[in-house]
């Protein structure tokens, strides 16, 4: 299992690797109060802190709008993983960035053939949020179990495509969610500094 941290400031980052307690950082466009100019040099220097991969959301509502944000994007740093949203547009650019052996992270993912597609598009990471779904009949752990399932039988031994799991509660409720997430599936958690030492020092 991998974990990735949602940081909201560079000492975050720092405090959970020298801990050794992540093998990644999943990025919010909201990481302080921050220019898209100084977002950019703040992922530039997380980028250089750790060998793992740095989620980073593009922007547009078109396959050429995101194509055209992911070749900015991508030049933040090698280690970058373009977070693509679940939508048609999404799932076309995928396809093309997978072309390009641009790894991406498909997120907002509402039901499992949906994860489904986004292996088909190559996805190297489906993302789950505990947040919210708008899939009624299939709550957030059956849609975690049901998503891992499906991946068992579809053609994902040769693309590998990874579950994450985020929107994770901070307090006592988070520490049982990632329990249910990792015992439905979850091949990767996405949480908060305070969750991450609240989990590690078993609070």
């Amino acid at each position: 299992m991998q974990i990735f941290l949602e940081p909201m400031t560079i000492y975050e980052v720092s405090d959970a690797l020298n801990y050794k307690l992540i093998d990644g950082v999943n990025l919010c466009s909201d990481l302080g109060d921050h220019d898209q100019s100084s977002f950019d040099e703040t992922i530039i220097k997380i980028a250089k802190m750790i060998n793992g991969p740095v989620f980073v959301s593009i922007t547009g509502s078109t396959a050429d709008e995101m194509l055209e944000s992911a070749r900015k994007t991508l030049k933040l740093g090698p280690n970058v993983v373009l977070k693509v949203k679940a939508n048609l547009e999404g799932l076309k650019t995928l396809k093309t960035l997978s072309e390009q052996n641009i790894n991406a992270n498909m997120t907002s993912i509402e039901n499992p053939v949906q994860a489904a597609m986004a292996v088909r598009a190559n996805a190297k990471f489906v993302t789950i949020s505990n947040k919210k779904t708008n899939t009624a009949e299939c709550g957030r752990f059956e849609l975690i179990k049901s998503t891992s399932q499906i991946f068992q039988t579809v053609d994902n031994k040769q693309h590998k495509t990874q579950i994450v799991v985020s929107g994770f509660e901070s307090g006592l409720t988070g520490n049982n969610k990632v329990t249910e997430a990792i015992m439905a599936g979850a091949d990767a958690i996405s949480v908060s500094y305070d969750l991450l030492i609240r989990l590690a020092q078993n609070q």
